[in-house]
């Protein structure tokens, strides 16, 4: 995922995650599939979707980052 994609599932949010927003992200084996944006790269036309939601916006960012962004 690149940066663009990044600020797009970020929506703006500074939120720090914690240690235990990292845990549990692992814990429930949570990912964004397959896209951010829609319009683009191999999956075009596909929406994107959590396989887990996340419990609140500290996993959120973890998800986030975790897409490939860099940190």
């Amino acid at each position: 995922m690149g940066r663009c994609e990044f600020e797009i599932l970020r929506a703006g949010s500074a939120v720090e995650s914690s240690e235990a927003d990292r845990a549990a992200v692992l814990d429930a084996e949570s990912m964004i599939l397959p896209v951010a944006e829609p319009g683009s790269g191999p999956f075009r036309g596909r929406e994107m979707r959590w396989t887990r939601t996340p419990g609140d916006e500290g996993q959120r960012m973890i998800l986030d980052l975790g897409s490939g962004a860099d940190d």
